[in-house]
């Protein structure tokens, strides 16, 4: 939530402003909708700058019955302008789709509407410098409408690793990371803060023709919602060029889980891994039996992109699998 909370000054000509509200547009609201609203509004001052923006959401919180917006914004605010009050409908599943309304804001306007567990709205981002979204807004409550139970959504299938022969990791990755000393700084330095940067991952050819094929005009990309967790686009497996599949099935591989093994010391293979106090790294034959398991996707991030965080549960073979062991990222900065 990017937005800025204004503190009033003006206490007595807010009360004011409440007391309205109480006065006056709460018996009106009651008779419009036939809700029986309590004798009680929330009421907060908010200030939208460029750039700020307010995330798909849907007002819900016990008590919530109508979320009102009152603008205080400059009178010649356009649409250009952003910051609109944009509506969504929603799926099957009750989830936020689509925006079918956006309402632009206008100077000396109310704007209200009913809270449900299905009032999926945003406040668009601002584009303008030289103006300031300036808004009163809060609710008015009663009493509490009967919730569906929380949709679970599907998880993406976890994968037993790809087999494939150790020397491929020599055809993709830098030398630097496959020597047994650097992989055991790299390892003491990630159990130490549990997060690491490798630059320079990839072998410089390889990376830029990554680069390259990702840059062509190919539509393989697909948006993935729903719009209250995140906005982003996933590329489509099946139009990927063959480099770029190529990468892919390493990156999902037994090789690669077993560097990252060494590189983390997380146990991410089905491979026994012996760190002895030398710090050096040895891979036993057997099987430890332990499920290794593994997902991974090609995102692009654009302006208005983003991801929110959620709890959420794992799949493996329609069955719920343990936590994630480790969340791996590689950056491709094409133009």
């Amino acid at each position: 939530m990017l937005h800025k909370v204004l503190v009033i000054g003006y206490q007595n000509a807010f009360q004011n402003y409440k007391d309205l509200l109480i006065s006056d547009v709460l018996p009106w609201l009651r008779e419009l909708t036939g809700i029986d609203l309590y004798e009680t509004v929330d009421a907060t001052c908010a200030k939208y700058d460029y750039t700020d923006v307010l995330l798909c959401h849907d007002d819900e919180l016990e008590g919530r019955r109508i979320a009102y917006i009152y603008y205080l914004v400059d009178p010649s605010w356009e649409k250009k302008d952003g910051g609109t009050l944009d509506l969504f409908n929603t799926d099957e599943f009750g989830q936020p789709h689509q925006i079918v309304h956006s309402i632009v804001p206008l100077w000396n306007s109310f704007v209200f509407f009913e809270v449900t567990p299905i009032s999926f709205h945003q406040v668009s981002e601002v584009l303008t410098a030289s103006k300031t979204r300036l808004t009163i807004s809060g609710w008015f409550h009663g009493p509490s409408l009967p919730r569906p139970s929380p949709y679970k959504e599907v998880m993406p299938l976890m994968y037993h690793p790809l087999d494939k022969p150790l020397e491929v990791l020599a055809e993709w990755v830098s030398p630097v990371y496959l020597d047994v000393g650097t992989q055991s700084q790299i390892r003491e330095q990630f159990e130490s803060e549990s997060q690491i940067e490798l630059p320079d991952f990839l072998i410089e050819d390889k990376y830029k023709l990554l680069c390259n094929d990702l840059n062509k005009k190919v539509n393989i990309w697909e948006r993935r919602g729903p719009p209250n967790k995140r906005n982003i686009e996933v590329a489509q497996p099946d139009k990927l060029l063959p480099l770029p599949t190529e990468c892919h099935s390493l990156f999902l591989s037994e090789p690669f889980c077993l560097l990252l093994s060494h590189l983390t010391g997380l146990q991410l293979t089905s491979h026994t891994l012996n760190l002895n106090p030398n710090d050096d790294v040895s891979i036993m034959p057997e099987s430890n039996n332990t499920p290794c398991n593994c997902h991974g996707d090609w995102y692009r991030w654009q302006h208005g992109g983003y991801t929110l965080m959620s709890d959420s549960t794992s799949t493996v073979n329609g069955e719920n699998a343990e936590e994630f062991s480790l969340d791996a990222k590689l950056f491709f900065n094409t133009e």
